[in-house]
Parts: structure tokens; C-alpha cells; sequence
């Protein structure tokens, strides 16, 4: 099932709750549900709170701006590289990869697979990008290569405020090192913070971890996050209220 990753799910109600011991479907995997909600299959970094914001780990520094070793055009290899981080075979799986010189293109890439990470000055492993890509532009040395995790890869209670990139809300409670489904666009309960107005836009808490609150436009620095969704049923700070979630 892992090789098969088809662009969308067509699940029924009930598919998106449960907790997985074993994975199921690649990270990322799209399912939409017969009203129109849509979830992403993600793996959980932390025990994770039914009906609370979720986000993505923060990007470890060891994982940025990493010099790559020389990829001929037209292949589909690379070498991963950390400064002293180690990691376990296809951490980064379904993950990206990514350039940043401008003589490079600013080449992108889904990372199909790769080997064990041991922790060095530098650590390496040798992958291979998804299956139908290959590199548009030769890869010289010492170029400044990047290597993230998939968004919905080991996902944490939203930080407040957000401190990485939004992945959604759990509709149910998944164990810390166990899969399940996150949703990103739908009606779906959500922790509330503060006062929110039906019909307006709210962002991710800037107190309450896991929350959302309402989006004030005027407030200095905090609009900048941005709206994830609009109130459908009003329910007082610390309560659990109706959103028409965005993220997606």
C-alpha cells in the first residue's frame, strides 16, 4: 500500500478517527470525506489532544543551508547531509528537498527514500527523489541544499503563537509515535481563545496552545500570521466551538 499513493482518498464518515500503530498510507496522503472535509495522513512527535490546532516541529538548523555533493542532470540521486544530526533511515521520507543558489534553479524535490543519517561533521546518506523526477540542472558542490520533513510529518500542539508551519486539527486523540488523519479544510470543533464572532475570521492562539482566536486585522504583528478559518457557532475562551476550517 506504502508504493501505491493515489491523489486523493474517497473515505466515508468515520475513516478520519482512530489511531494507527501501524502506518497506513504515506504522510501527506490526501482523503476527502463525502461532505466535502479534507484530512492528511500524519505521524504524531507528541501525544496529540482531539479537536486542538496542530503544527509541524520546528525546522531543526542542522537540516538548512547544508553544502550537497555534486548530482549529475537528469538523475534522480542525491546525499543528504547534516552538520552533526543524526537520523534513522527515511526520516525524511515524503519530505522535501530543496536549493537555494540561483544557478540551481532553485531545484525542488519529494524524497522517496534514503539511508541512515550517522551523526558526524558532516553525517550523510545517500537517497533517491520520487519516482518520474530527475534533477533539470547539473548539481555542483558546496551548494546550499535544504532537507524538511513532510509537513504532516511528526506533528505537535500548535505553540502560541505558531512557531512553524500549520498542519490542522485532530478530530481524535493519537498517541505520541502513532499515525492517524489531520484535517485541513472542513467544519470541524476546535479549542477557542478569547471572544470569536460568527461568520469572522480566526488565527491560530496567541496564548493558548492549540487554540484559535479571532483574527484582529489592527493588532500590531499578530495579523501577520494570518486567517486559518471562520466561526460557524460562537463557544466561550477555553470551550470547544464550530470552525470552518482553511488550512488546506
Amino acid at each position: 500500500m506504502l508504493n501505491y499513493y493515489v491523489n486523493t482518498i474517497q473515505g466515508k464518515d468515520g475513516d478520519h478517527l482512530g489511531d494507527h500503530v501501524d502506518k497506513l498510507f504515506r504522510l501527506g496522503q490526501k482523503m476527502e470525506l463525502p461532505d466535502g472535509r479534507i484530512f492528511r495522513y500524519c505521524s504524531a512527535g507528541e501525544s496529540l489532544i482531539a479537536s486542538t490546532l496542530q503544527q509541524s516541529p520546528v525546522v531543526h538548523a542542522d537540516y538548512l543551508d547544508e553544502a550537497s555533493s555534486t548530482h549529475a542532470i537528469d538523475t534522480n540521486n542525491f546525499t543528504l547531509s547534516t552538520t552533526t544530526q543524526a537520523e534513522a533511515a527515511n526520516a525524511f521520507q515524503d519530505g522535501y528537498l530543496t536549493y537555494e543558489n540561483a544557478d540551481q534553479l532553485g531545484g525542488a524535490a519529494f524524497i522517496d527514500r534514503h539511508g541512515i543519517i550517522a551523526s558526524g561533521s558532516p553525517g550523510t546518506a545517500n537517497g533517491i527523489i520520487r519516482g518520474g523526477v530527475r534533477w533539470p540542472v547539473a548539481v555542483a558542490t558546496a551548494k546550499k541544499i535544504n532537507q524538511l520533513k513532510n509537513t504532516w510529518a511528526e506533528i505537535e500542539q500548535c505553540d502560541s503563537p505558531e512557531t512553524s508551519t500549520l498542519a490542522g486539527v485532530v478530530n481524535f486523540a493519537i498517541v505520541s509515535g502513532d499515525w492517524g488523519w489531520c484535517q485541513t479544510m472542513g467544519v470541524c470543533s476546535c479549542l477557542v481563545e478569547g471572544t470569536v464572532i460568527a461568520g469572522q475570521e480566526v488565527r491560530a492562539g496567541e496564548t493558548t496552545d492549540g487554540s484559535v482566536t479571532a483574527m484582529n486585522y489592527d493588532e500590531a504583528g499578530v495579523a501577520d500570521y494570518g486567517p486559518i478559518g471562520r466561526v460557524v457557532e460562537v463557544a466561550a475562551s477555553t470551550e470547544f466551538g464550530l470552525i470552518y476550517l482553511t488550512v488546506e
